[in-house]
């Protein structure tokens, strides 16, 4: 009976030790929301677009959100809403994949010159 107890306590600290390991590696992303669009801050302080909850049917997307500069688009950003146009902005160096996917109101995209990454 000692045995089987000095059993489930060692099983009991080394899952708590796991949980503890994992619980410190995994990164937890804020989402903050500033004028219908969604955007997380990334480690170096710079904003990526989440997504768009706003009214607007044409977007000119902001080149900074709260004194931040927005540098890039997360995947699947847009999915799935009725916008017709988006005006990226100079500045934003990275659009993810699928960015406009399921947009069927969708008849433009401007992207800016200074674009190194395209999903």
């Amino acid at each position: 009976m000692l045995k089987k107890g000095i059993i489930l306590l060692i099983t009991a600290v080394m899952l708590m030790t796991a949980a503890a390991v994992c619980a410190e590696s995994q990164e937890t992303e804020k989402f903050f929301n500033e004028k219908g669009y969604v955007y997380t801050v990334k480690e170096d302080g710079i904003a990526e677009i989440a997504g768009y909850t706003g009214k607007d049917k044409k977007l000119s997307i902001p080149s900074e959100l709260k004194g931040l500069k927005v540098t890039s688009i997360a995947s699947h950003a847009f999915n799935g809403s009725q916008i017709t146009e988006v005006s990226v902005p100079e500045g934003v160096k990275a659009v993810g994949n699928n960015v406009f996917e399921w947009c069927p109101s969708l008849t433009k995209v401007v992207f800016p010159e200074g674009l190194e990454v395209l999903g």
